[in-house]
C-alpha cells in the first residue's frame, strides 16, 4: 500500500474496486505511458445551471440556449484552478498536453511510476474472464488545495465501461417487410424536407469504422444525398474499419439512420476508447466542438 504524503487529501468520489471476476496478477509496468484528464470543477462564480424544466418550460420555437462560447465563458473552469492543476502535474514531472477552460479539463501524460506518485496509488495489471486491464484500488489522493478543484481524474483505470449493442436485422423470408429509416420517420410524422441543411449531428462511436463507398451505396439506393461526413479521433482512436465487422455495422447503422431521417445534415463522427476517459473525452469533446459544431449528439 503506498503512503500517502503529507499534505494531501482523498478526493472524494474517486473509490475504485477491481471489475467483475477480475483479479490482480501484478502490479503495472512503471515504464509504461499513459495520459489522464483532470476533471476541473466550474468557475466559482458561476451561476446555478438551468435544470431540464427549466429549458423545456417555453415552447419549443421560443427556446433559447447559449452558444458554445457563452456557456463556456460563464460556466467553464477558472482560468487560476486551470493554472494550479497544470502547475501540480508539472512538478510531479507530467507533460501538460492541453489545458482547456470549456471542457474544464487538463490532460496530462507520464509513466505509470510518475502517475502512482502523483496521485498516491497503486497501479496494477488485472485479467477478466474476458480481458486485461490497468487498474487501481480505493481512493486517490491530491494536495489539500486541490482537493475541491480537481472533480476526478480518468485515466489512471483503463477497463472497459461498456459493450456494444449489435442490431439483429429481420429477414423478409420470416415474413417481416422491412422498412427504411425514411419510412420509419413517416410513421413518426418527422419533418422530410431539407430543414436539417446547415445542422450538424454529431455521433459517439466506440469501435470500429465506416468506409465512405458503403454509406455513398446506402443513400444511392434510397435516391438520397450522401451527408458529408467528419471523423474526429478522441484519445488515439481513428475510423478503422476492418478490424471488427460488428462494430463497423453498428457505426454505419448509425450514420446511415441519422442521416436518412435528417437529409441536408451534416454527420460528425467522434470515435473514442471504450475507457471511461474515453467516454467523457468524446463527450467533451463533441459538445465544446467549435468547429463542427454538432447541433445534436447520439450514442446510438
Amino acid at each position: 500500500m503506498r503512503e500517502i504524503p503529507a499534505g494531501y487529501s482523498r478526493l472524494e468520489n474517486s473509490a475504485r474496486v477491481p471489475a467483475a471476476g477480475a483479479r490482480l496478477v501484478g502490479p503495472a509496468d512503471p515504464a509504461e505511458t499513459l495520459s489522464v484528464t483532470l476533471r476541473v470543477r466550474r468557475r466559482p462564480d458561476a451561476p446555478p445551471l438551468p435544470g431540464p424544466e427549466e429549458l423545456a418550460a417555453p415552447p419549443p420555437g421560443q427556446r433559447r440556449f447559449l452558444s458554445r462560447e457563452d456557456f463556456a465563458a460563464r460556466y467553464g473552469a477558472a482560468p487560476a484552478d486551470l493554472a494550479a492543476v497544470a502547475d501540480f502535474a508539472r512538478g510531479q514531472g507530467l507533460t501538460v498536453i492541453e489545458s482547456n477552460a470549456a471542457r474544464r479539463s487538463v490532460i496530462a501524460s507520464g509513466t505509470v511510476e510518475q502517475m502512482s506518485r502523483a496521485f498516491a496509488v497503486d497501479l496494477g495489471r488485472y485479467e477478466t474472464p474476458t480481458h486485461a486491464y490497468r487498474g487501481r484500488e480505493g481512493h486517490l489522493h491530491l494536495p489539500a488545495n486541490l482537493s475541491n478543484v480537481v472533480e476526478a481524474v480518468f485515466g489512471l483505470d483503463n477497463r472497459q465501461m461498456a459493450r456494444p449493442l449489435h442490431a439483429r436485422v429481420s429477414s423478409p423470408a420470416l415474413g417481416i417487410n422491412p422498412l427504411t429509416p425514411p419510412q420509419v420517420a413517416k410513421l413518426y410524422d418527422f419533418p422530410s424536407s431539407q430543414a436539417a441543411t446547415g445542422q450538424t449531428i454529431g455521433l459517439l462511436e466506440f469501435g470500429g469504422g465506416y468506409r465512405l463507398s458503403d454509406i455513398q451505396k446506402f443513400f444511392n439506393g434510397l435516391g438520397l444525398k450522401t451527408p458529408n461526413l467528419t471523423a474526429v479521433g478522441v484519445d488515439g482512436a481513428t475510423n478503422a474499419p476492418g478490424i471488427n465487422s460488428d462494430e463497423d455495422t453498428e457505426v454505419a447503422l448509425d450514420i446511415d439512420v441519422a442521416g436518412a431521417v435528417a437529409p441536408g445534415a451534416n454527420v460528425t463522427v467522434y470515435f473514442a476508447p471504450w475507457t471511461e476517459k474515453g467516454w467523457v473525452d468524446a463527450v467533451t469533446t463533441a459538445v465544446h466542438d467549435a468547429v463542427n459544431r454538432p447541433s445534436v449528439l447520439s450514442i446510438s
